[in-house]
């Protein structure tokens, strides 16, 4: 899985939408994601961020469970 950004746009001092592409299995979609930005340090920064992707997107099964009683939905949470 690669994330290479191509837009990043401050929303406030340490809150930025970074827009991009995200690959998984040889498939590439455009994803947008909210990230916030930590000193950590002097020469250390924490990125911490998450972005919305359907697991059909990357032709992906969505987990599930007990032969397939129990299923999640087909999006997931990236963080």
């Amino acid at each position: 899985m690669t994330f290479a950004s191509n837009r990043v746009a401050r929303k406030a001092s340490s809150r930025f939408d970074i827009s991009g592409t995200l690959t998984i299995k040889d498939i590439s979609k455009p994803v947008a994601a909210d990230v916030a930005i930590t000193s950590i340090g002097d020469d250390r920064l924490e990125l911490d961020g998450n972005a919305q992707v359907n697991f059909s997107d990357y032709n992906l099964t969505p987990p599930s469970s007990a032969l397939g009683l129990i299923r999640t939905k087909d999006n997931m949470l990236l963080r």
